[in-house]
């Protein structure tokens, strides 16, 4: 099933139109909601139930509960240890790792530990692994979870929790650092 289509490809662009379309009918958003309402923190099981409630395959559920989950989370497609497609919700920050990119060494796809066709336990993972982490930035936890499919592929869930806000006083204190440390006062 194709969701993306190179650029002037007229046939692939038809293709990827009939494929959404075929989404909304089978996955109808108001059915879609209703289910998804189940679901508070995600969890790759979440996308096998609606893969297996809404007779679609595992990755059509996988956009859909992106797009529908409340957080910001992004499921990375991978295949044969290479980075295939990734889907993430508005809010979630850009993954780093573009599409045909080894998936990170450090990633728990890699821990060896998962069993085909069961979701494995989420897990802490460092962040600038797979989103863009901004110099001079608290860096979001990162939670990571993993999927084996069939014939070297993998779901990998990925939810960055929010950055808590910084009181004035913590901002004060930091500019007032960063003003003697540049300016040699230390």
């Amino acid at each position: 099933m194709r969701f993306t289509a190179k650029a002037g490809d007229q046939r692939q662009l038809r293709e990827v139109e009939a494929n959404r379309f075929a989404a909304l009918v089978l996955m109808h958003p108001h059915l879609l909601r209703a289910a998804m309402a189940a679901f508070r923190e995600p969890d790759l099981q979440h996308v096998l139930v609606l893969a297996r409630d809404f007779a679609v395959g595992k990755e059509a559920a996988a956009r859909a509960y992106v797009q529908y989950h409340p957080e910001r989370i992004a499921i990375v497609v991978a295949g044969n240890g290479r980075v295939q497609r990734c889907y993430r919700s508005l809010s979630c920050p850009a993954i780093v790792c573009a599409v045909g990119s080894p998936v990170p060494e450090q990633s728990l796809y890699h821990s060896g530990s998962h069993r085909p066709s069961i979701a494995s336990d989420i897990g802490a993972c460092s962040p600038d692994l797979w989103i863009d982490v901004k110099r001079d930035l608290r860096a979001p936890a990162l939670y990571e979870q993993v999927y084996l499919l069939p014939n070297g592929f993998a779901m990998i869930l990925l939810r960055p929790e929010p950055v808590p806000e910084e009181s004035a006083e913590e901002r004060r204190l930091e500019e007032g650092w960063r003003h003697r440390f540049h300016s040699g006062r230390l």
